[in-house]
């Protein structure tokens, strides 16, 4: 049996590399960005990339497949959140919490670049679509239920237009402008009731 210390280290190690391999493919993108670059930044050995990911495509993947539990928490804190105002802004925040990560854009770019080629890539996308997706659709009905939100509303249209305005705050990011809070004012002004006021809004998630 493995030593939990092991497992540990190689855990620590992995993080390390993915945390790596985002900045890298970020700043140089998919196609520039080689082993040895992410291994000299996460620390280690060239070697120790592939041990761990096999290849570039499988670790390019897993930069993504790594927000599909952090996708999973955010949904079930946004359950667990009584109003379904600040569920939806928690599930906003949350959603454009790395927006002001260094090349962000590129990544972002990268992203829909590789999802054409990479049929696993594009089903770990498609999943964590689902959850967030699910997660916004089900909190704009519960606000549309309870007079919260706009009556007008389909949900899982809005939903769709809400993950738009992440994707696109993700794609035109700019480290020097923190535009998340014009993002939660603009989803906040798009699904309020008439019947609620700007004030509403602010209660704190």
């Amino acid at each position: 049996m493995t030593p939990p210390s092991d497992l540990a280290r190689r855990a620590d190690r992995r993080a390390a590399i993915l945390e790596a391999a985002a900045l890298e493919f970020a700043v140089r993108g998919y196609d520039a960005t080689r082993a040895a670059d992410v291994a000299r930044r996460a620390g280690v050995a060239s070697g120790t990339v592939f041990y761990h990911f096999g290849d570039k495509a499988t670790l390019f993947r897993e930069v993504f497949a790594d927000d599909l539990p952090r996708a999973r928490r955010l949904a079930e804190e946004a359950r667990r959140l009584d109003d379904p105002v600040n569920a939806a802004l928690h599930l906003v925040d949350g959603l454009a919490a790395d927006v002001l990560v260094p090349g962000a854009p590129v990544l972002a770019a990268e992203l829909v670049r590789r999802v054409g080629v990479d049929p696993e890539l594009a089903r770990v996308v498609a999943e964590t679509d689902r959850i967030t997706r699910g997660a916004l659709a089900e909190t704009i009905e519960r606000g549309v239920r309870t007079g919260r939100f706009d009556p007008t509303l389909d949900p899982p249209t809005a939903a769709g237009l809400v993950l738009a305005m992440v994707d696109g705050l993700y794609l035109g990011a700019d480290p020097e402008h923190d535009l998340r809070p014009a993002l939660r004012r603009a989803v906040a002004a798009y699904l309020r009731s008439p019947d609620m006021t700007e004030e509403d809004d602010d209660r704190p998630t």
